[in-house]
């Protein structure tokens, strides 16, 4: 299953494939973010729901992505943006972009 949604990814612009690992596209990363530091979270707020309104600035990105790169594939933003958001996870990004996130708030 990882290689077909590496493939389904790779195709809506988001992650080349190279032969032993996925990379997230740089143009992908520097959108999400540019686009995280903006996330509001307050004081206490807890980490399920930074993780939440994460996965929405991923999820509105992954759509648009899909809609220039592979509009009759635009189904499946929903699958890739879990896929990719928990790709990020495992790899150790999703942790650090959320420390940074809250350690910007806390400025």
């Amino acid at each position: 299953m990882y290689y077909t949604l590496c493939r389904v990814a790779e195709r809506a612009g988001l992650a080349p494939k190279e032969p032993r690992r996925l990379i997230t596209d740089p143009d992908f990363w520097n959108e999400f973010c540019n686009r995280a530091v903006d996330v509001k979270i307050k004081p206490g707020k807890s980490i399920a729901k930074l993780q939440k309104s994460l996965f929405t600035v991923c999820h509105e990105i992954v759509k648009k992505r899909y809609a220039q790169h592979d509009p009759d594939n635009a189904r499946h933003a929903d699958l890739i943006t879990l896929f990719m958001f928990n790709f990020w996870n495992a790899t150790g990004l999703l942790p650090m972009t959320q420390a940074v996130v809250i350690l910007g708030a806390n400025l």
